[in-house]
C-alpha cells in the first residue's frame, strides 16, 4: 500500500477506470484500488463504496479504481490511500 496525498493522482497522471480524481482520497479513510485489485476482492461486484478492512484493524472505503499499470513501469502498487488515514 502507498500512503499519499490526493495530488499524486494528477501529478503522476495516474488514470482511474471508476471514480473521480477531483474527489478520490479526499477524507482520511479513502482508499483507491487497481482493477485487478478490485477483481481479486470484489469480482465482478462494484468496489466503489465497499470496505477494505487492512491489517484487522483500519477500515477503508473504495472511491476510486485505478486502470492497471503497464508491467514495465517502476512504480507497483495495489492500493493507494490518503496519508491521513495513518495518522493516528
Amino acid at each position: 500500500m502507498l500512503l499519499t496525498v490526493p495530488s499524486l493522482l494528477s501529478i503522476l497522471h495516474l488514470p482511474l477506470a471508476r471514480g473521480s480524481a477531483g474527489t478520490a482520497l479526499k477524507r482520511p479513510d479513502e482508499v483507491l484500488i487497481t482493477e485487478e485489485t478490485a477483481a481479486k476482492y470484489f469480482g465482478n461486484e462494484d468496489p466503489i463504496g465497499q470496505t477494505l478492512r487492512i491489517d484487522r484493524n483500519l477500515d477503508l472505503t473504495v472511491t476510486g479504481v485505478l486502470r492497471d499499470l503497464p508491467h514495465n513501469t517502476h512504480l507497483r502498487l495495489d492500493f493507494l490511500a490518503s496519508i491521513g488515514g495513518m495518522a493516528a
